[in-house]
């Protein structure tokens, strides 16, 4: 059985931020596969410098994809202090699972697009097109058309690796476990961002 302190040492591992590591793709950049681990485990995507994410405003106001009991969107205010901000320290953005970190990061940022269309999302749309991470992070900045810029510049990763069959359930819990510690904001159920 897994204590606490373990899984403490683990979140303390996904803390240690660093760069993504990009090659350039023609006109374009795209995920270096050679310089990212190509196993299981969990990973997080971080907001890493300034506070260009916020832009002269304190909060977003989000609308969750779950409802009330009238049907009514439940409005969730997402604050500067509550994603600490103000200390310029790493902004955990999105935390995921996989059985390839690389591959799944890689598809998560969504290199090759520049703009997801702003409209409104549903939850199947995450799991076939769309990047969850990408939906929402294009929604902070509706006044930017390609966002590629600040994902190389402003985004870096961590990662832990939990490869084998053993460590299923282990990566299920520790992703659950660094969502809920880190609050990260693409996580979140989004049914509408309004900013």
């Amino acid at each position: 059985m897994k204590d606490q302190k373990y899984f403490d040492a683990l979140l303390n591992l996904l803390r240690k931020v660093q760069d993504i590591p990009l090659v350039r793709d023609g006109a374009g950049w795209m995920l270096d596969l050679e310089q990212t681990p190509r196993e299981a485990g969990v990973f997080c995507i971080w907001w890493m410098r300034g506070s260009i994410l916020w832009k002269d405003r304190n909060f977003l106001q989000i609308k969750l994809s779950s409802a009330n009991a009238d049907g009514e969107f439940i409005p969730y205010n997402v604050d500067t202090e509550m994603l600490d901000i103000e200390t310029n320290n790493p902004v955990a953005l999105y935390i995921g699972k996989t059985e390839d970190i690389g591959l799944r990061l890689a598809e998560h940022l969504m290199l090759d697009v520049k703009k997801i269309p702003d409209r409104q999302y549903k939850l199947e749309d995450f799991s076939s097109r769309y990047s969850r991470f990408r939906v929402v992070f294009d929604q902070l900045f509706p006044y930017l058309s390609d966002l590629t810029p600040l994902i190389k510049n402003y985004l870096g990763y961590s990662h832990v690796k939990l490869p084998g069959d053993e460590n299923v359930y282990l990566r299920y819990y520790l992703r659950n476990y660094a969502v809920g510690t880190f609050r990260s904001l693409c996580n979140i159920d989004v049914f509408e961002l309004i900013t």
